[in-house]
């Protein structure tokens, strides 16, 4: 028996090293890698993120989303799991690359701030944090409320001065 519980805790730490060796930032449509990989190299604000993410605990997932009209992204809090928190972060598909950089480079300075808070490892804490430390932008439809925070804004507008006068025309569709 004891031959077993090794093997299985073998296992499991093999696994978990081999998942934690993935990038943290995945995105999930081929146009979204060329967005990711094109902010990072113009805008040393998006590659600090990235970097950032790439030393923590927090996988953020990024695809296209149908957001709520004039919203043009949002972060999700998903799970905690092995050790890792999950996020998804949806943006609107008809951004032009520059916009479409600057939103990524601002839902993940707010993946950032969960990492910096491990305290939130569901979506209650996730909600009780951005009460605490955000403020409301808008209320939808359903009756949900979204929160922002002044640096995930500032991040937004630092990355559109880094990349200003940057001819990026990427087919993002």
């Amino acid at each position: 028996m004891p031959v077993v519980v090794c093997l299985i805790v073998g296992l499991s730490a093999a696994a978990h090293a081999k998942h934690t060796d993935l990038p943290r930032v995945r995105p999930l449509d081929p146009s979204l890698t060329l967005i990711v990989d094109t902010g990072s190299h113009r805008s040393n604000t998006l590659h600090a993120l990235l970097d950032r993410l790439e030393a923590g605990d927090v996988v953020v997932y990024l695809q296209y989303g149908q957001l709520p009209s004039g919203l043009q992204g949002r972060l999700t809090f998903l799970t905690e799991a092995a050790g890792l928190r999950y996020v998804m972060v949806e943006v609107a598909r008809e951004l032009d690359a520059l916009r479409l950089i600057a939103i990524v480079g601002h839902e993940l300075q707010h993946a950032v701030e969960i990492l910096e808070q491990p305290q939130i490892v569901s979506q209650a804490t996730f909600a009780n944090a951005y009460e605490r430390s955000g403020f409301k932008r808008r209320h939808f439809a359903d009756g949900a409320v979204g929160y922002d925070t002044h640096a995930a804004v500032d991040v937004g507008r630092q990355v559109l001065r880094e990349l200003a006068g940057s001819a990026i025309a990427l087919a993002t569709r």
